[in-house]
């Protein structure tokens, strides 16, 4: 199966250590290891048996299962759900009053020369860069 799927492997080391998983594990299993690892290493496959030890898997039932858990899983954690952004409070409140029919009246145009703080920084800016040149 080995030279089958064109996986690589490092000799007999390889091979010891996927021995070591045919008493634990049901064959098909390790087939299914295999399988997952094609083009890849023995190393590789070794890996993912060792991971599903770990987790318990001994069985491909077993593996079906918390593979269809996973997978449900995910799709619940995204579903069909879509994430927006939170819209500024100002926006907010012109959608909450266009959604009320509140006529919004435009206000008047305002300069710089409106606000005396900002009119004031203005004069300081033309101040130094008549002073810079």
């Amino acid at each position: 199966m080995i030279n089958e799927l064109n996986i690589k492997c490092r000799g007999v080391w390889d091979i010891d250590a996927l021995e070591a998983f045919v008493g634990i594990m049901e064959p098909e299993l390790i087939r299914e290891a295999l399988k997952r690892s094609e083009m890849k290493s023995v190393a590789y496959a070794i890996e993912i048996l060792r991971n599903w030890h770990a987790e318990k898997i001994h069985t491909v039932q077993v593996l079906r299962e918390h593979e269809g858990k996973r997978r449900s899983r995910l799709r619940g954690y995204r579903g069909n759900v879509v994430l927006m952004d939170k819209l500024p409070a100002s926006i907010q409140w012109q959608q909450e009053q266009e959604r009320l029919g509140v006529p919004i009246q435009p206000r008047e145009p305002r300069t710089v020369a409106d606000d005396p703080e900002l009119a004031e920084m203005l004069r300081d800016l033309h101040r130094s860069k008549k002073a810079g040149s």
